[in-house]
């Protein structure tokens, strides 16, 4: 190393163009990497969608979602399968396990077996098949809205989608609450006895009628090639009034405008959709993967902007769910502290360094994460949420490998050698020790790489970029700053020195207090086993301070942007007088300052958080209204009490059964705070188990907003045909069926193609409104005959109850029990490790029947048994690579009761800032276990470089801690001036307007910064105590084998 030292020190011209060259291609790639809102990660989700209009969720279970799980029960490599069946839909979620198979082979095996079912009923849909990934989820979403008037909704919808899709960076639109089109047949009941017309003759009529047919090619008399078509395809609904369904030979026929009406109009809608209380269409743009989210958005904007102008002024456009701002903010956040850190670091830099070196040092900061950055975008990645804060994380730490190499060349410039030895001996002196450093902070970084689960995935960015920008700042310090100091700080050096030199009867400011630390370090000494009791006593109080008030929650509620108000109407209530329910709430919402909210979406009979939300309430007695609030630091409330104003103003509304606020938590996805599911066959056993356990709940102060999945949908009318009655009659059950079916949902008897929309042709039975005995008395059956006969003739009709939503977990049905919890009263883990012990109590004598955890607990669970590995690799990582660094097993050890000395100072951070640990919190701790051994490291190389010498222990630490306090304190200072702006810029913006927050990332700056704060100082001042006495242990195995020999 020593050579390539050697040969920079001396080709520093080439150094020089090295430095431009990287900061050029970094400045390049930071303008031409694609910045994204997550990374690109394979959730390893496959989802199969069914739906079959109409039908209860006990249908739905039978007809759907059994066949495919049990089509799906043979394919390797799925880890968990959770199926939700609810009215006309059933969709079932596939977990998969890509450590014990590849996702690949694992979808394509789910795929053939799904398309083997052939039992599905004729009217259900082919199954949709999906796989979900970060690249898919949607961007953004534009609302149109402004009018009540559907059809001219709908047109201005369709013509803003096929702009939209044609953009070059849009991968996918979909449209919400725009419902298809479709020609309704009703046939009137009375005029079908007269002309003698069943429903069959009407839809067969219309089948055989309806029809556009290629009928090959021909040559005419001049051998030219034309086309034969039949083309009979209905395109009004005067044409299809003009289908004839039955004629005779004298020219006598009945059409379809003789027994029925035929009007266009729209599929049933199952869900509205309405944006700031207003009808409204939604369409969600997901972007293409290697698109520039937010070149996106801007440019969609810009373009809805534009386009507005060619359509009417009644027409609104929102933006709604705009990911974007998230990234935008961070990438801001992110400049700002960096700017903010770079100032402090210089700061701090020319209190102890002149200068020249100060200017050094700081470019290294750019090169390191340049340089990470132009890599990140050769390796295909982006700027997204996960690597920013890699990138937040490192900023503070660029600089402590080259303080540590400039600080030791300053002081052998300052032994007056000239610059390229100094340079040269400084540089090689502390190579070893510096490897190690970073080493050690790689190795508590890199096992994150492999962690696995969906947090895994997730995170595995940030320990990417903080390991790639890392080792830029180790080439940066050995290879490049020492062309920098030969050639920026050599024609000054005699100046520095003179002026030294002539206030050398000055004592710098710091030497006073290097004085005071050596006289600190000289008592210590003399009483080192105190000092390790002291130590020790101050881990048990930590300790006791952590078992009163430390909590865990894995992403806490800080810096939410999103809150939804979930309302329950009484069952039976329509689509129509739900939204009208929910008026008051959303005018609630409207009077909100407006410096407070951005966008409110209303969705009427669906309550979701997204399409794989195991807790999805479908049916049209329920709404999920979606706030969306200004970034947090633009406004003094947060969204808590916002969302209790709301709930204040709203009270005790009549139409309104249930009323809950649920606000949206951040990270990857994720359950409800407490989520326990009760596993079974029978529903009213299992119902008394969830019963019991809701009881339970109950009991625990904090705990609010209980639900269980077992809630009760529409009642069913079953018509039960009389099969003697109707065989009398000449009626088959299917004849019965399809009748009833005719009469309500309608029968699809053709479609017409327009353009890109297929329109279907549904016939109907004209049926009185009123009781439902009613309508269903006055429907008539058509025989064979040509005869009609009463429903309720050939058939007996029974009510019975459905459930809301039947959902499996592993093949198994289940209750989910799930609530939320008040951290600052107690935390999810609390309630699940009191709980649990009650629950076996309440499954002893029901075999087949068990309870298992979700939701936060089960992800927290997977999380803290990743982060525990990741932990462990770490810690044996860094011990290893320092055992192998200094040829022993004591002096590691003792290096590494840095550690824990530094999680005192992550402990007390938690409880003055009165947070709880989190996941972020824990990465915080991990990182932190790399950082703070480095100064131990250099101290312990110094000490045993001067015992070399012959120098005593004593002396050697003595004359250690003076000549490392002051790189001590710059590099921990410089670390923490990095971390400052993003742990406290909310501070600072709002007393001196710059900086910026991210609530997302402060657990983590917190842990770090004021671990390494006050793990430095512990450090200081244990670990000189701590070099003796493991002295004193190296004599122990002398000691003893000469007792042994003396008493032999």
């Amino acid at each position: 190393m020593r050579k390539i030292i050697h040969f920079f020190a001396t080709e520093h011209l080439l150094g020089n163009l090295l430095t431009v060259m990287l900061l050029l291609v970094g400045i390049i790639s930071t303008f031409s990497i694609r910045r994204d809102i997550w990374p690109n990660v394979n959730f390893d989700v496959t989802t199969v969608r069914t739906t079959l209009p109409g039908a209860s969720p006990e249908q739905i279970e039978n007809l759907i979602i059994n066949p495919i799980e049990e089509a799906i029960r043979e394919v390797d490599g799925i880890k968990k399968v959770t199926s939700n069946a609810t009215e006309s839909v059933g969709v079932v979620i596939l977990q998969l396990d890509p450590d014990a198979r590849d996702s690949a082979k694992t979808n394509r095996d789910i795929r053939n077996a799904v398309d083997a079912v052939d039992s599905f009923p004729e009217d259900a849909t082919d199954p949709v098949i999906q796989e979900v990934e970060s690249t898919l989820q949607p961007v953004v979403e534009v609302t149109v809205s402004g009018t009540d008037d559907y059809t001219q909704l709908r047109k201005y919808a369709q013509l803003l989608y096929d702009r939209i899709a044609n953009m070059r960076e849009v991968g996918k639109v979909v449209k919400q609450g725009y419902f298809d089109q479709e020609y309704h047949v009703i046939a009137d009941p009375e005029l079908m006895a007269q002309k003698n017309v069943s429903l069959g003759e009407i839809s067969v009529a219309l089948g055989a009628n309806n029809i556009s047919l290629p009928g090959g090619d021909s040559y005419n008399d001049k051998d030219i090639e034309l086309l034969i078509r039949t083309e009979a395809e209905v395109k009004s609904v005067e044409e299809i009034e003009d289908v004839v369904i039955r004629a005779n030979d004298v020219g006598f026929s009945t059409k379809i405008k003789d027994v029925a009406e035929v009007v266009q109009s729209y599929e049933d809608p199952n869900v509205l959709y309405k944006a700031r209380g207003e009808k409204s269409i939604h369409l969600t743009i997901s972007k293409k993967s290697n698109a520039d989210a937010l070149d996106l958005i801007n440019k969609l904007r810009s373009n809805v902007e534009e386009w507005s102008a060619d359509y009417p002024d009644f027409l609104k456009f929102g933006f709604s769910r705009d990911l974007s701002k998230f990234l935008s903010a961070r990438l801001k956040t992110l400049s700002s502290n960096l700017l903010l850190g770079l100032v402090l670091v210089l700061i701090v830099l020319t209190l102890f360094l002149p200068w020249q070196v100060t200017l050094i040092v700081s470019v290294g900061i750019p090169i390191a994460l340049l340089s990470a950055i132009t890599v990140a975008s050769l390796m295909g990645g982006s700027l997204n949420l996960l690597s920013l804060i890699g990138l937040i994380i490192v900023l503070g730490m660029l600089v402590d490998d080259a303080i540590v190499v400039s600080e030791n060349i300053w002081r052998h410039i300052e032994m007056e050698k000239d610059i390229t030895t100094a340079v040269v001996d400084g540089a090689k002196e502390v190579f070893g020790p510096v490897v190690a450093s970073v080493m050690t902070t790689a190795c508590a970084f890199g096992p994150m790489l492999f962690m696995t689960g969906i947090m895994g995935k997730f995170i595995f960015e940030i320990p990417l970029m903080v390991i790639i920008a890392l080792g830029f700042s180790v080439f940066e310090a050995f290879v490049i700053m020492p062309s920098h100091f030969v050639s920026w700080v050599g024609p000054f050096t005699k100046t520095i020195l003179n002026k030294a030199k002539s206030s050398s009867n000055q004592e710098k400011w710091y030497d006073k207090y290097i004085t005071k630390y050596q006289n600190y370090v000289t008592w210590s000494l003399n009483r080192k086993y105190r000092m390790a009791l002291g130590a020790v006593a101050l881990l048990g109080l930590t300790g006791a301070l952590l078992a009163v008030t430390g909590k865990f929650v894995l992403f806490p509620s800080e810096g939410e942007q999103y809150f939804f108000i979930q309302a329950e109407s009484p069952k039976g209530t329509s689509l129509e007088q739900m939204a009208m329910n929910v008026v008051p709430i959303e005018k609630a919402i409207a009077e909100l300052p407006e410096h407070e909210i951005t966008d409110v979406v209303s969705i009427i009979g669906l309550i979701q958080q997204d399409q794989n939300d195991p807790l999805t309430r479908r049916g049209t007695n329920y709404a999920n209204i979606r706030v969306e609030l200004t970034p947090k630091f633009s406004r003094e409330r947060n969204v808590r009490e916002i969302s209790e104003e709301i709930r204040k103003k709203v009270g005790d509304l009549p139409n309104i059964s249930k009323l809950n606020i649920e606000v949206a938590k951040e990270g990857p996805p994720q359950g409800r705070s407490i989520s326990i599911n009760v596993t079974g066959r029978d529903f009213d056993e299992m119902n008394q188990v969830a019963q019991g356990i809701r009881k339970k709940l109950e009991e625990f102060t904090g705990v609010k907003d209980i639900r269980d999945s077992n809630i009760l949908g529409k009642d069913e009318w079953q018509v039960l045909p009389l099969r003697n009655e109707a065989a009398s009659a000449g009626l088959t059950a299917n004849d019965i069926a399809q009748t009833v079916r005719a009469a309500f949902a309608g029968i699809k008897a053709s479609s017409v193609r327009n353009f890109d929309e297929e329109i279907d042709i549904l016939v109907k039975q004209k049926t009185n409104k009123g009781p439902i005995l009613d309508q269903l008395n006055s429907i008539k059956v058509g025989n064979r005959q040509g005869n009609l006969v009463h429903l309720n003739e050939v058939s007996e009709f029974r009510q019975v109850p459905t459930r809301n939503v039947i959902t499996h977990v592993d093949y198994d049905r289940i209750i989910n029990i799930s609530a939320e919890v008040d951290t600052d009263v107690i935390t999810a883990n609390e309630v699940v490790s009191k709980i649990t012990p009650h629950l076996d109590e309440l499954i002893k004598d029901r075999p087949g029947y068990g309870i298992t955890f979700g939701g936060e607990s089960e992800d927290t669970d997977e999380s803290m048994k990743s982060l525990a590995r990741a932990f462990g690799f770490a810690f044996l990582s860094i011990l290893f690579l320092l055992i192998a660094t200094f040829r022993s097993l004591i002096q590691p050890i003792l290096i590494l009761t840095s550690i824990p000395l530094g999680f005192i100072g992550v402990a007390f951070a938690m409880f003055l800032h009165n947070r709880p640990f989190s996941f972020l919190a824990m990465l915080g701790v991990i990182a932190l276990a790399g950082v703070i051994v480095n100064n131990s490291i250099v101290y312990i190389d110094f000490v045993n470089k001067l015992r070399e010498r012959g120098i005593g222990l004593s002396e050697s630490i003595i004359e250690t801690a003076g000549m490392r306090l002051r790189p001590i304190v710059l590099t921990t200072t410089t670390t923490i001036s990095g971390l400052f702006p993003t742990a406290y810029g909310g501070y600072m913006q709002k007393f001196i307007g710059i900086g910026g927050e991210d609530a997302f990332v402060i657990p983590l700056a917190l842990a770090l910064g004021w671990g390494l704060a006050f793990g430095s100082i512990l450090t200081a001042l244990f670990i000189p105590p701590f070099i003796a006495i493991t002295d004193d242990m190296k004599k122990i195995p002398g000691w003893a084998l000469r007792k042994i020999q003396r008493e032999s």
